[in-house]
C-alpha cells in the first residue's frame, strides 16, 4: 500500500503563535512500511462550539499521514468559528456537515453510518492524537485477529489530572470483572467493523455513559481475550470547565447505574436491580439493547457481583452505609480469586458486616482462577 503524501506543506498554515505537534510537525509518510497491509481506519469527530480546540484535533489526525484514513466531522451547527475551520480543511476531510443534531450520540451515529473502515473510533473535538498513534493502532490490528485495539489516554487541562494516564483494564482476561468494573478509556479504543455491526449504534438515552454501554456490549459479545493492547498513550484527553467529563458527574453516575440495572432486569436478576433502584432513587427510563441469546446469564450475574463492589463503595463514600450493606450482601464470591475476595473483606469492614461473614467469604473452599 503506498504511503499517503506528506500533508504538512499542503494544509493551511497554523496560527502564528503555534508550533510543534500538530502545528509545524507531522508523522513522516516514510514511517509506514510499504509491505504492511494497514487496515482502513474510520474516525468521526462530533463537535459543537469547540472552535478553540477543533483545529488541533483535525491536524493531529490528518498529520498522522496514515495511508488508509477515512475522517468525518459531524458538527451540530456551531455558532462559533468551527464552521470556518471546517471549510478551511474541507479538501482533506472525507466528509463534514454543520447542521443541528440530537446531541453527541446522534452525531457519532450519523458519522458511523457513513463509515466504511476496518476499525472505528470517534475523537471528540477537544482532544487530539499523539504523533504515530494511527500507525501503532493499524500495525497492531493487521491480520484482523482481534476485535478491538486500544492504547492509553494522557490526561491534561486541569491540575488534578495533569500528567496522569488512563488505560483500559481487562484484568488478565477476566471478562466478568472487566464488565462489572468497566475501567476503560474510550478515546483510545478502536473497534473492528464486525464489533461495531454487532454492538449497533450508540444509545441516545445515555448522555454520558454511552461509551460505557458500548464497551460492556463489546465485552459481552467478544470477551476480554479479543482485544489487543498497545502500551503507549496515543491520545490527549482534555479536561476543561465546559467538558462533559467535568460538569456531568451526577448524570454520569445515573447512566452507569442505569446500565447495570437494565442488565440485571433483562436477565432476571431482580434482587440486584431492586437494590440499585432503591439506593439511587433513579427513575430508569433506559433499556439496554442486546442479543440475549448470544450472552451467558452466568456471565451477567458474575459481572453484577463485581459491579456491586464498586456500587457499595460508592454508597459508603456517599454516607449510605445501610444501602452499602445491602449491596455487599448480594456479592457472590464463588468465582472470585483470593485478591478479589479481599475487596469483599474490606467492604464488609466498611459496612460493619462483621468478621464472621468476612471469614466465610475468604475461607470458603472454592476453586481459584
Amino acid at each position: 500500500m503506498p504511503s499517503r503524501p506528506s500533508l504538512l506543506k499542503e494544509l493551511p498554515p497554523p496560527p502564528a503563535q503555534k508550533s510543534g505537534w500538530p502545528w509545524t510537525e507531522e508523522v513522516s509518510p516514510e514511517s509506514y512500511g510499504p509491505s504492511i497491509p494497514y487496515p482502513k481506519i474510520s474516525l468521526v469527530t462530533p463537535s459543537y462550539n469547540q472552535g478553540q480546540y477543533i483545529e488541533e484535533t483535525i491536524r493531529s489526525i490528518l498529520l498522522q499521514n496514515y495511508p488508509a484514513l477515512e475522517y468525518i466531522v459531524m458538527d451540530g451547527g456551531s455558532t462559533d468559528e468551527t464552521k470556518e475551520i471546517l471549510e478551511k480543511y474541507s479538501p482533506w476531510l472525507t466528509k463534514w456537515v454543520s447542521e443541528p443534531d440530537g446531541g453527541q450520540s446522534d452525531a457519532i451515529n450519523k458519522g458511523l453510518a457513513q463509515s466504511t473502515g476496518d476499525l472505528f473510533n470517534w475523537c471528540n473535538s477537544d482532544d487530539y492524537f499523539n504523533p504515530g498513534a494511527l500507525e501503532k493502532i493499524g500495525y497492531a490490528y493487521q491480520g484482523g485477529a482481534f476485535e478491538a485495539v486500544f492504547g492509553k489516554s494522557a490526561l491534561f487541562g486541569i491540575e488534578e489530572v495533569e500528567g496522569r494516564e488512563k488505560g483500559t483494564l481487562l484484568f488478565d482476561g477476566n471478562t466478568a470483572k472487566a464488565i462489572g468494573l468497566a475501567s476503560f478509556s474510550q478515546p483510545a479504543i478502536f473497534f473492528s467493523k464486525t464489533a461495531v455491526d454487532k454492538m449497533g449504534p450508540l444509545s441516545k438515552s445515555l448522555h454520558y455513559a454511552m461509551d460505557r454501554e458500548w464497551w460492556i456490549k463489546w465485552l459481552l459479545y467478544f470477551g476480554a481475550d479479543k482485544a489487543k493492547e498497545i502500551p503507549d498513550a496515543i491520545l490527549n484527553f482534555r479536561y476543561h470547565d465546559d467538558s462533559k467529563t467535568v460538569e456531568g458527574t451526577d448524570t454520569n453516575y445515573k447512566d452507569i447505574n442505569s446500565i447495570s440495572y437494565s442488565l440485571a432486569k433483562s436477565f432476571g436478576f431482580d434482587n440486584y436491580a431492586a437494590v440499585i433502584a432503591e439506593e439511587t432513587a433513579i427513575d430508569f427510563d433506559y433499556q439496554i439493547d442486546l442479543d440475549k441469546g448470544a450472552i451467558s446469564p452466568t456471565l451477567i450475574k458474575s459481572s453484577l457481583a463485581y459491579f456491586m463492589i464498586a456500587f457499595a463503595n460508592f454508597l459508603v463514600f456517599s454516607g449510605n452505609r445501610k444501602g452499602a450493606k445491602r449491596a455487599a450482601k448480594l456479592i457472590d464470591t464463588t468465582d472470585f480469586t483470593f485478591s478479589d475476595k479481599m475487596y469483599k473483606y474490606k467492604l464488609n469492614l466498611k459496612t460493619q458486616e462483621g468478621i464472621i461473614g468476612t471469614l466465610h467469604d475468604l475461607l470458603a473452599p472454592k476453586p481459584l482462577k
